[in-house]
C-alpha cells in the first residue's frame, strides 16, 4: 500500500531541487499522490463499451448524489428545516409546509412554507431539495 504512493513522490521530487520542498510544495505533492492513487482502479479494466463503470478508490470514498430511494412526499402541515446555502446549519429556520405542489407523475417537487422569527411571519416557495423534513403532520 506504500510503495506506489512512495514511487510517486519519489518520481515527482526528482524533478524538484530539495532546497524548493516547503510545507506548500510537500503539501501540493500529497494531494497529487493522493489522486493518483485513488483514481487507480481496484480491478481489471474491460474494454468492453456495456462493461460497468471502473471500480476506484476515488467512487467508494464519495457518496452517490442521486436519489435511490424513494421518500415520503412532504405534505402540509409538515415541520421542515429550511436549507440556506449561506447560513450555518444552526442557524437554519424552521418552517411549517403551507402547500405541496405535486408533480404529473404524483411527486411533490415545490412545497409553500411558513417561517416566524421574532413575531415576523414569511412565506416562501422553495424545492423539496431545500426543505429538511423534521416531523411529519400524523
Amino acid at each position: 500500500m506504500i510503495g506506489k504512493p512512495r514511487r510517486i513522490l519519489e518520481a515527482i521530487l526528482a524533478d524538484v531541487p530539495s532546497k524548493y520542498v516547503t510545507h506548500e510544495v510537500l503539501t501540493t505533492l500529497m494531494a497529487k499522490v493522493s489522486f493518483i492513487v485513488n483514481a487507480r482502479p481496484l480491478e481489471p479494466v474491460s474494454n468492453d463499451p456495456d462493461a460497468p463503470e471502473v471500480l476506484t478508490p476515488a467512487t467508494l470514498s464519495e457518496p452517490r448524489r442521486k436519489w435511490q430511494n424513494a421518500s415520503r412526499n412532504l405534505q402540509e402541515g409538515d415541520l421542515v428545516l429550511l436549507r440556506c446555502k449561506d447560513a450555518p446549519r444552526n442557524d437554519w429556520a424552521l418552517a411549517r409546509i403551507t402547500k405541496a405542489q405535486a408533480d404529473q407523475d404524483g411527486k411533490v417537487r415545490k412545497v409553500e412554507l411558513v417561517t416566524a422569527k421574532e413575531g415576523c411571519m414569511r412565506h416562501y416557495q422553495r424545492l423539496v431539495t431545500e426543505a429538511i423534513l423534521l416531523k411529519a403532520e400524523d
